[in-house]
């Protein structure tokens, strides 16, 4: 099984993890990921848009050393899965999805016909965590909350 995620760090540990749990189990399981840190369903957008080589590929968790665009990607094997993943402190705005990830579905889906595709949920930031304060809350619960709630709706 092939799988690829547009995303960011948080979608990096995720592969480096689903990766080692398969092996472990002695499930055949390829990891990629279209890294760049911190990026935003907006800049996945634009870089579709300019078909820029701006994500450094990764394969099973580890950086293979070179730089691909989206296209160049999703052109180079058969992907059962495509995951596509919002930054962590916007994950919980479902406005900041849209028009970006409808788009970038269509263009997964020109050519990637057969992949399922699915929103990587990221998770919430710790009760407490100076990040959370920056969103104007301290609970963690409702940002848990939202994030289900825009995967559900998404």
């Amino acid at each position: 099984m092939n799988i690829l995620s547009i995303g960011n760090s948080f979608s990096q540990d995720a592969q480096r993890y689903l990766h080692r749990i398969a092996k472990s189990a002695g499930v055949e399981l390829n990891t990629y990921n279209l890294c760049i840190g911190g990026c935003s369903l907006e800049q996945h957008h634009r870089n579709m848009l300019g078909d820029n080589k701006a994500y450094w590929l990764e394969m099973n968790g580890e950086t293979i050393g070179f730089r691909v665009s989206l296209k160049e990607a999703l052109l180079n094997r058969r992907w059962d899965i495509i995951t596509v993943q919002q930054v962590s402190h916007l994950a919980h705005d479902y406005d900041t999805f849209n028009p970006y990830l409808s788009e970038l579905v269509a263009y997964i889906r020109k050519f990637c016909p057969k992949s399922k595709i699915a929103l990587h949920q990221t998770w919430a930031y710790e009760k407490g965590s100076e990040r959370l304060a920056q969103l104007g809350s301290d609970d963690y619960r409702k940002m848990v909350w939202d994030i289900k709630r825009i995967g559900f709706y998404a």
